[in-house]
């Protein structure tokens, strides 16, 4: 826009950039001014923290499918960090739905901490998670205490 315009320095774009903004954008830059070029960033930097970024949910499905459990994380700590990636990743995804829900199954057993390396996870625990995580799935997979 501002190249097509003409827009060169960051005060032309800064001014132009104010005076456009409605609603929640306007809020958030209000008080900001545009005598510098440094404001145009500014604005920018103002907006990206209160809005985020265009790709994060591109960052946050990497975020999810590289998610592993920590040696000193629990399964309930690392089944909510896991839901909330999720959620971030895909913001109108159902995550009961029977793709999405077994997508989430598939990455929590895959990002498990090795028990087997010292970590001394409890099985009743683990076993317990599961059960939780898969009460509500419309696939009606049940999981029987160990």
């Amino acid at each position: 826009m501002a190249l097509c315009n003409g827009w060169t320095t960051g005060v032309e774009k800064a001014q132009n950039l104010l005076i456009a903004m409605e609603g929640a954008a306007a809020e958030t830059v209000r008080g900001l001014t545009a005598g510098k070029d440094e404001d145009y960033d500014l604005i920018w930097e103002n907006l990206s923290r209160r809005f985020g970024h265009i790709d994060e949910p591109e960052g946050a499905k990497r975020r999810f499918d590289n998610k592993k459990q920590l040696e000193s994380e629990t399964i309930e700590v690392f089944e909510q960090g896991l839901r909330t990636v999720f959620r971030v990743a895909w913001p109108t995804g159902d995550p009961k739905s029977k793709e999405n829900d077994s997508m989430l199954h598939c990455r929590f057993i895959d990002g498990l901490f090795n028990p087997g390396s010292g970590a001394g996870q409890n099985i009743q625990t683990l076993g317990n998670c599961l059960q939780r995580i898969l009460a509500g799935s419309p696939h009606g997979v049940k999981f029987f205490p160990i």
